[in-house]
């Protein structure tokens, strides 16, 4: 026997799902009193540990066209923290769509006015995630040792910017629980 569906009985809608905690991560959250300090010092940290003259924290924009550098370790960091460079024409922005880590080497392809106007010769970056969603990206650039990253320095960066991961989500868990 066949059962018939029940026509009388009110449709639900699914519950909202919460937006991620990645998404929170923007510009302003990073610029926060309480985050600001905390991500430039562990910048300053990432440079160091991966032989880079300087590093940025990249946040993906609201409407995720544009990867805007929210703080950075470097000795122009107000400079670069007030650049913003589009999603589809940056390593950066590739890094922060496609979720792959990568070493960029003197010669290869990066943004033409960022690398001309920060003289940028080579970089590795990693994706950041929050909540299993990628909320942006880490680079370190231009290697203090020689001419180029080593095999070791993107291993690294991928392990700071998992860690980074971490520390934003135990930032957002204390803003909620305020």
């Amino acid at each position: 026997m066949v059962s018939s569906p029940i026509f009388d009985t009110p449709l639900t809608q699914p519950a909202p799902q919460p937006k991620s905690s990645a998404f929170r991560i923007n510009w302003e959250f990073c610029h926060a009193s309480r985050t600001l300090k905390l991500i430039r010092r562990f910048m300053l940290e990432t440079a160091s540990s991966c032989r880079a003259s300087e590093s940025t924290f990249w946040v993906i924009s609201n409407d995720g066209k544009r990867i805007e550098a929210a703080v950075n370790s470097g000795k122009d960091c107000d400079r670069v923290e007030k650049v913003v460079v589009a999603a589809n024409d940056s390593v950066v922005g590739l890094i922060a769509t496609a979720g792959i880590s990568l070493c960029v080497g003197p010669g290869e392809f990066m943004n033409p006015e960022i690398k001309k106007e920060f003289s940028v010769r080579n970089m590795v970056v990693a994706p950041v995630m929050v909540d299993s969603q990628i909320c942006g990206v880490v680079s370190a650039i231009n290697a203090i040792d020689g001419e180029k990253f080593k095999c070791e320095d993107l291993e690294t960066l991928q392990w700071r910017a998992y860690l980074l991961g971490l520390v934003l989500s135990d930032v957002l868990r204390q803003v909620d629980r305020e």
